[in-house]
């Protein structure tokens, strides 16, 4: 259930306070080191990729067809993640986000995007 899944989440966000430091550190020390972001990018790729095999393999359990590629949904979700972690940690008081969040996500996979549509395809701009 959502509810189930965003626990799990949330759990995952507190299981080592020092780890979501030292992971900012990290994510600093490659902004300000970009010779490491080829190693950094190659393992995203692999989280991406372990992330999307499961998102699609849900969606043929459920018979869904995703509205978007299953890698992009899966960047997504780890984009929000290190979002929520961070809403969390600066304000443990925060309301939850995670719970609803899922159940936005969820919403939104459920339905399908029409395939010729520019939405169904998006394109990086800076």
């Amino acid at each position: 259930t959502i509810p189930d899944l965003a626990a799990e989440w949330r759990r995952m966000f507190f299981r080592d306070p020092e780890l979501y430091i030292l992971g900012t550190e990290f994510n600093l020390y490659v902004q300000r080191h970009p010779e490491v972001r080829p190693k950094i990018i190659e393992h995203l790729g692999r989280n991406v990729a372990m992330i999307a095999q499961f998102m699609q393999e849900m969606a043929i359990g459920a018979g869904v067809e995703l509205p978007y590629p299953a890698e992009l949904l899966a960047r997504m979700l780890l984009s929000a993640s290190d979002g929520f972690q961070q809403t969390m940690r600066l304000d443990p008081d925060s309301p939850d986000l995670v719970e609803p969040f899922l159940d936005l996500f969820m919403r939104a996979v459920a339905s399908t995007a029409p395939e010729d549509s520019e939405q169904a395809h998006p394109t990086r701009s800076d």
